[in-house]
């Protein structure tokens, strides 16, 4: 399994030396893509793949793609709003089952999750995309306060 974790500090919310046994017996082996290959915990995955920083998303992709392209991977698991893009792009690579980039991008991006959900007439605070803070008084103008 490719768990995709920018950031590692847990998995799912347990220390992974705690679960480290069941995947054992699971016959599970974690592979980490992470951009902090020293972190204390990184030391209970089979394998590690160094990746970038999570904003750099163009840097990571060809590195994480070189693996799974050399590597058979039966999962991805990407924990984190940071491996999510990531997470999904190695998932549709490898040819299995994951959340679709579309979904992913939808979760990462507030004014595209925002658009997505008032299409399905979800309710939504009023909001715009802006690009100048001259945009964002206007809106606040008519809107109202806090932005």
């Amino acid at each position: 399994m490719l768990v995709v974790h920018p950031r590692l500090g847990d998995f799912r919310g347990a220390p992974v030396r705690g679960v480290r046994a069941l995947l054992a017996l699971l016959r599970v082996r974690l592979v980490l893509a992470e951009d902090e290959l020293d972190s204390p915990h990184a030391r209970y995955f089979a394998e590690r793949v160094e990746i970038a920083r999570p904003e750099r998303l163009e840097e990571s992709w060809p590195r994480l793609r070189r693996f799974v392209d050399a590597h058979p991977i039966d999962a991805v698991f990407a924990q984190t709003e940071a491996g999510l893009l990531l997470g999904a792009l190695a998932a549709r690579h490898a040819g299995v089952r994951g959340i679709s980039i579309q979904a992913a991008h939808a979760c990462t991006n507030k004014y595209v999750s925002r658009v997505t959900l008032a299409a399905q007439r979800v309710p939504q605070p009023e909001f715009a995309l802006v690009s100048s803070e001259s945009e964002a008084r206007a809106f606040a103008d008519v809107h109202g306060y806090p932005v």
